[in-house]
């Protein structure tokens, strides 16, 4: 199915699915974790599923790991501002998705 700017719907689905995926892993913690604590104390996230993109590879990451650690750093938000997008992404033209966070 092609979208209106040449774009096919499996590729948007990819570029949604990281976006929900690197958002719910900057936020930290889940209303689950958080749940499952009792006393409503939020828990950082312990696991982190990737799937390198296209190829369908999967690998999890686990809270002590030093991969874990360096993957939850390069996602922790050090700017909270602002900054606007190229053109050719109001264009419809996104990057390659290269890796989703479930």
């Amino acid at each position: 199915m092609v979208l209106r700017g040449g774009r096919t719907a499996p590729r948007l689905i990819s570029v949604l699915r990281v976006s929900v995926a690197v958002a719910a892993m900057v936020c930290g913690t889940s209303a689950v974790a958080t749940a499952a604590d009792g006393d409503g104390a939020p828990r950082p996230p312990d696991v982190a599923l990737v799937v390198v993109g296209g190829s369908g590879r999967t690998r999890a990451l686990h809270s002590g790991d030093r991969d874990f650690a360096r993957f939850q750093e390069l996602l922790r938000p050090s700017y909270t501002g602002t900054e606007p997008v190229p053109a050719s992404w109001a264009e419809g033209r996104y990057p390659a998705v290269r890796v989703t966070v479930v």
